[in-house]
């Protein structure tokens, strides 16, 4: 299974020069399992530079697997600028959150509405199957994938991802409780090989906001901790935090939890 972060940031793009060790696009983190195919967390702004890269691969991909956390803007913003859509050649599943009031094709319409954006989701070439998800496991050919609900303001899905033997655990826009792990939190989490975690703020961010639905890097390790995580991802960074802060969080963090890194621009890792 290999790993690659297209989009780090949390809540709106920072392009910015202090911002590029860590990366200024949001949340987009690329998956290709050891059958070779291809499953997408979310589609910020990193999705677009993927998209790129998907189509110098025609050969060998005919689509896959989009998993949104949720349908926040920062998670769902890059994904009419992502070119495969576009191409015939492509069949894509979406999975996102259920609802009974609404299709997740519905939601998704309305953002490449004519009142938002010039091509209307109908227009795209490719073949899009919506799927709502919820708490009940599914497969992509043998990869083994499991959400749980998370706290988040209008809710947001963690997934595990199973393949090849290797555990992939996708927890962003989680605001969790300091002082206990929740039994979703182990389902997720428990001995994965690589957490990525909600790690917006610091400790002293975190009491100014209460509510918005993000963690710290205290809590991302203790989750890696007790759910016996070989590797901490701190992840979806604030968009106020220039790499040099980021550096410092992830020094820190090590002391609680050594095999900890800070998701990064175009960071590659391979289980």
């Amino acid at each position: 299974m290999k790993i690659k972060f297209w989009g780090t940031r949390g809540s709106i793009a920072t392009p910015l020069p202090d911002r590029m060790k860590y990366g200024g696009d949001t949340s987009c983190v690329e998956i290709i399992t050891h059958e070779h195919r291809e499953i997408i967390l979310d589609a910020g702004t990193g999705i677009r530079r993927l998209g790129e890269a998907v189509m110098g691969r025609k050969a060998t991909c005919k689509g896959g697997a989009l998993l949104l956390s949720h349908l926040h803007w920062d998670h769902i913003q890059g994904f009419p600028f992502f070119i495969p859509i576009y191409d015939p050649h492509f069949t894509w599943q979406v999975y996102g959150p259920y609802r009974i009031d609404q299709t997740l094709e519905d939601r998704l319409k309305k953002q490449m509405s004519d009142l938002f954006f010039p091509v209307i989701l109908e227009e795209v070439s490719s073949t899009l199957e919506f799927i709502g998800v919820v708490e009940e496991e599914f497969h992509l050919g043998k990869t083994r994938v499991i959400p749980r609900f998370q706290n988040h303001p209008q809710g947001s899905y963690g997934y595990r991802i199973e393949d090849g033997g290797k555990s992939v655990a996708y927890m962003t826009d989680i605001e969790h409780p300091d002082d206990q792990v929740p039994e979703e939190t182990r389902t997720l989490a428990k001995d994965a090989d690589l957490l990525i975690f909600d790690a917006q703020y610091t400790p002293e961010e975190y009491v100014k906001h209460i509510g918005w639905g993000h963690s710290t890097w205290v809590t991302a390790c203790q989750i890696a901790k007790a759910c016996n995580v070989k590797q901490l991802v701190l992840f979806h960074h604030d968009p106020g935090h220039d790499d040099d802060f980021i550096d410092d969080m992830v020094d820190k963090a090590r002391e609680m939890f050594p095999n900890t890194i800070a998701a990064s621009r175009d960071l590659e890792i391979e289980l």
